[in-house]
């Protein structure tokens, strides 16, 4: 089985705090595309990375960043599972 081709799932921090999904109708198609849990577990990303922007250097946010897209896009692509829902082996089958 062929894995799907990812998408870009967060602009840089200075574009985050200003992100409006109808800008971005590849992602919002690729959000809308799966489960209706993915926009949640987006948001939740949104939320994380902004407290991040906010109280930490621009490297520290592009490197949290680049992480969190990772796993959000192994959560939809490959496990197809909600973060929520994920239990310690799944967490650990996405860090081997």
């Amino acid at each position: 089985m062929a894995t799907p081709k990812p998408v870009a799932l967060y602009p840089t921090y200075t574009e985050l705090s200003d992100v409006r999904l109808d800008e971005f109708p590849e992602l919002t198609e690729f959000l809308s595309s799966g489960s209706n849990w993915r926009k949640q577990s987006w948001l939740w990303g949104q939320e994380f990375l902004s407290y991040i922007g906010r109280n930490k250097s621009q490297h520290t946010y592009t490197r949290f960043r680049s992480e969190i897209e990772k796993f959000l896009l192994w959560s939809f692509l490959i496990k197809d599972k909600p973060c929520n829902e994920f239990r310690k082996a799944d967490i650990l089958e996405y860090a081997d």
